[in-house]
């Protein structure tokens, strides 16, 4: 079968089952605003998109086989889950809390705080098929300024994704660190080697080995929430060896109560669409009252039954693929989590974030989504005026200046404002704190620039300019200059 024409269907059924006389469901949720034969249109269009699905179903086999995909010489995981004691896995958590960071990005006038939670340690605990509710909650306590002002707080973090947390800070203010504290538990895990004659069972339902074919092997999950509880999917290769797994995807294959569902509410819309305006004799001889208001139709609504949970239910395909034949696979199921662990730390901001030695701080205004400098105050210093500003050094950005993407702007901190230059940095890093060697964009002519203060030191007129024992050099294809850090010539 066409494999778009499945998604297709399955779509239809998802959609069907979870929005279909809900009240969210816009046709229904405004009913009183559409005339009766405008919802009777949207009622034959869902009614006979439900019996073509339920016609499809019962004349297709809906489950795919995994085909035995080519594989050359197998790559294998050399770090494959190992199950640790409480104690271990504890010392990984404390191991890696004690080195994570924070990153602040100033949306004036409030702030968004963000804290990556990914790492090799936290891995070796959760696994690969780690879910956000498996790692550390995270409340702020206190917050520390770069001013080395502080207040405390009492804040919850919020998840980002999976791997990172974020917290809304009403302050603008830039944060050199934030006192937190940390609530974990440790997942309690159990081993499986799972064949077809062994599903596993839990209580939310049952892990079954399908297929399993070369490189790929394909489950069965009878509840969605199944897959949350899987921490590894490992195949073992002929060799004993753990195999790398290159990829992962999922299709969902309804229920037998699910198409039962189906088919008795196509059958009950149908009825009902035919007594929408219906004034007919005959209809009324066999007891089939007219529907011939939106009243009416809201009444005969509602006897329309809604899915139960079994009748909502689908069973999930999950198949995995690896770099190499599998002979067996072991499966590490969460069977519980340990009692809570509580620490209390201060992360700081990450060292790669921008270290102003000048106190001025990029922050993007919340309403023109502009950018401009706020001060250690969080007041703006340097007006929000431009666009994707990027950080080179203490004096220069580059930004978004109408087509142009990379724009050089010089920080004048006796206006507080940038300024479009016109000239290149030959090199960002800044020399003694204040000097930076330019070049002309047009002919690529080399000079020297006062950073603080914009002022040329040596004219961009030069092939190329080093700086070597206090002196800058300047050489042309015929001639050598040099001059002090004050623009002198030296002869």
């Amino acid at each position: 079968m066409n494999r778009y024409t499945f998604i297709r269907f399955i779509t239809i059924l998802i959609t069907l089952n979870m929005s279909l006389l809900a009240k969210d469901t816009p046709y229904l949720k405004n009913i009183d605003n559409f005339t009766l034969q405008e919802v009777k249109e949207y009622l034959i269009n869902d009614q006979k998109s439900m019996e073509k699905f339920v016609v499809f179903v019962e004349n297709n086999n809906l489950r795919f086989s995994i085909s035995t995909q080519e594989t050359t010489r197998p790559s294998f995981n050399n770090d494959p889950y190992k199950i640790l004691d409480a104690n271990t896995s504890k010392a990984k958590i404390d191991k890696f809390l004690s080195t994570m960071y924070m990153r602040q990005t100033i949306d004036y006038p409030k702030s968004f705080v963000l804290m990556h939670l990914d790492s090799d340690d936290m891995e070796d605990i959760f696994g690969a098929e780690k879910y956000s509710k498996d790692f550390p909650s995270i409340a702020v306590k206190n917050i520390n300024y770069v001013d080395k002002s502080s207040h405390k707080v009492k804040l919850k973090t919020t998840w980002e994704d999976y791997n990172d947390l974020y917290v809304e800070v009403n302050t603008s203010m830039p944060i050199e660190s934030m006192g937190v504290k940390i609530l974990y538990t440790l997942p309690l895990v159990r081993e499986y080697y799972i064949s077809r004659q062994e599903p596993i069972v839990l209580k939310e339902g049952t892990i079954k080995l399908e297929n399993m074919a070369g490189g790929r092997v394909q489950f069965s999950m009878s509840n969605d929430a199944l897959k949350e509880r899987i921490i590894v999917v490992d195949a073992i290769h002929t060799s004993g060896k753990s195999l790398k797994k290159s990829g992962t995807s999922m299709y969902s294959h309804p229920s037998q109560a699910n198409i039962k569902y189906m088919k008795k509410t196509s059958i009950l819309l149908k009825e009902l669409i035919e007594r929408i305006d219906n004034k007919s004799m005959l209809g009324s001889l066999f007891g089939k009252k007219s529907v011939d208001s939106i009243e009416a139709l809201k009444t005969e609504l509602k006897n329309i039954p809604k899915p139960t949970e079994k009748e909502q239910k689908q069973t999930s395909f999950w198949t995995y693929s690896f770099a190499g034949d599998i002979e067996k696979v072991r499966v590490i199921v969460r069977q519980g989590r340990t009692k809570g662990y509580t620490k209390e730390l201060v992360i700081k901001k990450h060292p790669s974030m921008q270290q102003s030695s000048l106190g001025y701080y990029e922050a993007r205004d919340a309403q023109t989504r502009k950018e401009g400098f706020v001060g250690k105050d969080g007041h703006w210093l340097v007006q929000p005026k431009y666009r994707n500003l990027s950080y080179l050094n203490d004096y220069y950005y580059r930004g978004e200046y109408k087509n142009d993407l990379n724009q050089l702007y010089w920080l004048n901190t006796k206006k507080y404002i940038l300024e479009r230059v016109e000239y290149m940095l030959n090199k960002v890093e800044l020399i003694d704190d204040y000097l930076v060697i330019t070049e002309k964009v047009r002919n690529n002519q080399r000079g020297v620039i006062n950073a603080k203060t914009g002022a040329i030191v040596v004219p961009m007129k030069y092939d190329y300019v080093v700086f070597d024992k206090g002196l800058f050099g300047a050489h042309t294809s015929d001639n050598m200059e040099y001059f002090d850090k004050q623009g002198k010539q030296i002869k």
